[in-house]
């Protein structure tokens, strides 16, 4: 559990992995737990998981925010797959589309470039 908060901590604050506080342990060993994850489709199976049960809400909400792109993000080879940035009034961004339950549990992500609405995000 440790872990995963510190895979939370990081996430959300948007530091380092080096800034990683001591409480949480060392800072490189969660980072490869976190390559190991992500190579292993732990958190799209976690969301996978959560989206199965969809059937029994009544109400499902899909919304977005965005988020700029660092600059020296953009220059990532093709090879990589779609890195999700788009070009938009803002600049090169990114959006997270997420659907939320009525009770606002997280139940799917999907990012896209910053320029696509919503609404063609709905479907998928």
């Amino acid at each position: 559990m440790n872990v995963f908060n510190a895979i939370m901590w990081i996430l959300k604050s948007g530091a380092r992995w080096r800034d990683l506080p001591a409480r949480y342990g060392n800072w490189n060993s969660i980072y490869h737990k976190f390559r190991k994850w992500c190579a292993d489709n732990v958190f799209e199976n976690l969301l996978q998981a959560l989206a199965d049960d969809t059937e029994k809400y009544l109400l499902v909400q899909i919304d977005s925010t965005f988020c700029k792109v660092h600059q020296h993000a953009a220059g990532t080879l093709k090879k990589h797959g779609n890195q999700a940035i788009g070009v938009s009034r803002g600049g090169k961004t990114t959006k997270i589309h997420d659907l939320v339950t009525e009770n606002f549990q997280l139940i799917g992500l999907l990012l896209t470039g910053g320029h696509i609405h919503d609404s063609k995000c709905a479907v998928e």
